[in-house]
């Protein structure tokens, strides 16, 4: 996408309680899910303010496969949700993280327990900016509110990976979504939908 849909994304993320992200992403992007204050296209105050009240970041990271050295982890502190917690607690605490323990089912974070725990912690927006494993969880789960799309003009062919891992065998069994809003972002497109019956 563009710099103006670049933009955008800065805008949610400085507005958000939590940005969200997986070890995935992380370990395949480089991804830091800061704000960025140079790029949110605010005037001086309101970048100020994004700048001075950063959201938390928070780390799925069933196994504790990211390891402390990582730039995500020099960015700042950050909120990891794992499996077991016990044994790492204390060196992360020594860099400045926080480890949160919210097992479920094969070696994956319970998503419903973290967003009850976040919540329990005053967060009321929860950006999940995640790689297609995550976030198809999230959808699978019935646990997204509000999706946010930005298409560019590219087509990236058949190698491109996908926007969520959510196998369907019939097309009956499709997610249905509403489109509450369609507009231009510069060259790109952002779509935001909610699930069919949330509107």
């Amino acid at each position: 996408t563009g710099p103006a849909a670049r933009a955008a994304v800065q805008r949610l993320r400085a507005r958000s309680s939590v940005v969200l992200s997986g070890a995935d992403t992380v370990l395949a992007d480089g991804a830091l899910l800061t704000v960025r204050p140079d790029e949110l296209g605010l005037g001086a105050e309101l970048t100020a303010l994004a700048a001075a009240r950063p959201p938390l970041r928070v780390l799925v990271d069933g196994r504790l496969r990211v390891p402390l050295d990582v730039p995500f982890f020099q960015a700042g502190p950050a909120l990891v949700a794992t499996c077991a917690a016990a044994a790492a607690r204390e060196r992360f605490l020594e860099e400045g993280h926080e480890l949160l323990a919210v097992p479920g089912s094969n070696g994956h974070v319970h998503l419903g327990k973290l967003l009850a725990e976040l919540a329990a912690r005053g967060a009321n927006e929860v950006l999940v900016e995640a790689g297609p494993r995550l976030a198809g969880a999230f959808a699978r789960q019935g646990l997204v509110d509000e999706y946010q799309l930005f298409v560019a003009p590219k087509l990236l062919g058949s190698s491109a990976r996908p926007l969520l891992d959510l196998p369907l065998a019939r097309m009956a069994e499709a997610l249905e979504l509403k489109i509450v809003d369609l507009r231009a972002v510069g060259d790109d497109w952002r779509i935001v939908a909610v699930p069919k019956g949330r509107d």
